[in-house]
């Protein structure tokens, strides 16, 4: 099986929380009490391999996957869903 994009993820210190929408994550990771500092946590993807991915490497991944048609330089998940 071939490695792909399975959601979106926002990385902050060894933990990572997924989601749809990095939006939805971020305001997940607020309502946890981290506050506004969770906008400068480490946007990106988890694969279907359990990796963090940030958008760059996501978007070549998801091409690559067949996920996009077109190659993109950063991946927004809206580009997946």
């Amino acid at each position: 099986m071939n490695e792909k994009i399975v959601s979106a993820a926002c990385k902050r210190g060894e933990k990572v929380w997924t989601g749809e929408r990095h939006n939805k994550i971020i305001e997940q990771m607020f309502n946890e009490g981290l506050g506004m500092p969770v906008r400068q946590s480490e946007q990106g993807f988890l694969t279907s391999e359990g990796r963090f991915v940030d958008r760059y490497d996501a978007a070549v991944l998801a091409f690559e996957a067949g996920q996009t048609e077109i190659l993109k330089s950063c991946l927004s998940s809206e580009d997946l869903w």
